[in-house]
C-alpha cells in the first residue's frame, strides 16, 4: 500500500508537466514576450540607454546602439536572440511613428517585420504585436507609452 501511495503521489507530481496543454504552453510564450519587453523597459530607463526590439517572423532580437549609433544585438541574459519552435511566430507588428522596415535589410534572409524603441525617458513606440501560435492569431501584446506600459491584451 504505502508503494502505491509513492507511486501515486509522483504520478500527481510529474504528470502536470508531461501532460501540460497546448493552450498554456502558447500563453507561455506570449507571457515571456511581454515580460521581456516589459523588463526591456525598465532596463533602458535605469541606464539610460534606449532599447530597440526587433521582430522577425520566427522570433526576436534585443538591440542597443554603440558608441558610434549603430544598434547591435544584447547578449546579455535575458535579453539574446530568441527564435521560435515550429508552431509559434510572429504574424504582424503594427507600430505607429516608426519605420519597420529599413531599405538594406528588405533583402534579408530574415526579414524584419517590425520594431519597438523604448526610451530612458520611459516612452516606447505604440503598437500591437499578433502572435499567430499553431496557425491562428492567439495572443496580442499590446505596448503604449504612458502607465499601460506593456501588456498581453487578447487570449482568444
Amino acid at each position: 500500500m504505502l508503494v502505491l501511495l509513492i507511486v501515486a503521489m509522483m504520478a500527481a507530481i510529474v504528470a502536470p508537466n508531461i501532460f501540460q496543454s497546448y493552450g498554456a504552453r502558447a500563453e507561455d510564450q506570449a507571457r515571456r514576450l511581454q515580460q521581456l519587453l516589459s523588463l526591456a523597459a525598465n532596463e533602458s530607463m535605469l541606464t539610460g540607454v534606449p532599447t530597440r526590439w526587433t521582430a522577425f517572423a520566427d522570433g526576436y532580437r534585443f538591440e542597443q546602439p554603440n558608441s558610434e549609433g549603430e544598434w547591435i544585438p544584447m547578449n546579455d541574459h535575458p535579453f539574446v536572440d530568441e527564435t521560435f519552435n515550429a508552431d509559434a511566430r510572429i504574424l504582424e507588428v503594427r507600430s505607429q511613428g516608426l519605420e519597420n522596415v529599413i531599405e538594406h535589410e528588405r533583402d534579408m534572409k530574415r526579414p524584419v517585420l517590425g520594431r519597438l524603441l523604448m526610451m530612458p525617458d520611459g516612452m516606447l513606440t505604440p503598437a500591437d504585436i499578433i502572435l499567430s501560435i499553431d496557425g491562428a492569431e492567439d495572443r496580442v501584446i499590446q505596448a503604449r507609452p504612458g502607465p499601460g506600459g506593456i501588456k498581453l491584451l487578447a487570449l482568444q
